[in-house]
């Protein structure tokens, strides 16, 4: 049974194009798996994005409903941010590229996936795909919470998340 989740794990790590080293709790039946994550909980505005280059990290939203969480990863860095609007108009009053801009040095996007999970993902794209032309932007459809992982493993909700990694469940530790 290790074995199968060890290999679960290295298998979430490689669909990221990243090795994961985040342990497992203590199981309580040989049946169950949790996996642990220290979080970093992103509050809405492009100003108030975060990042991280740990493994055992998880940057993750909520309520999303109009709005998009943009998640990027470049192998070795991942970034969250909680999007209301592309332009000056949205809580914070800096645009989304200037948010990104201040997270992380993108240049064209060259090496970048940006992930878009939300309600308005089709005009963040388009604003996103103009300014970071040599991204690759991947759209994960309407949702109200969003997580991305140190490794750069995207999810809508922490049960898929837990899927990805192939555990049964995700704790997150503030």
């Amino acid at each position: 049974m290790a074995t199968a989740m060890e290999n679960s794990r290295q298998n979430a790590a490689h669909a990221s194009g990243a090795q994961s080293v985040v342990q497992r709790s203590p199981r309580s039946s040989p049946e169950r798996s949790t996996m642990t994550f220290k979080g970093k909980y992103v509050r809405q505005g492009n100003r108030n994005g975060k990042t991280t280059r740990s493994r055992d990290k998880v940057l993750y939203t909520s309520d999303l409903g109009p709005c998009v969480a943009v998640c990027g990863f470049d192998g070795s860095t991942a970034f969250m941010i909680h999007s209301d609007s592309t332009g000056t108009s949205g809580f914070g009053r800096t645009s989304l590229k200037d948010g990104i801009n201040s997270l992380v040095a993108m240049g064209t996007g060259a090496g970048w996936t940006i992930s878009l999970i939300g309600g308005s993902v089709r005009g963040c794209m388009s604003y996103l795909q103009q300014r970071y032309p040599d991204a690759s932007f991947r759209d994960l459809g309407e949702a109200e919470g969003a997580y991305i992982t140190g490794d750069g493993v995207v999810a809508t909700s922490k049960r898929r998340l837990a899927r990805r990694y192939g555990v049964d469940s995700i704790t997150i530790e503030e």
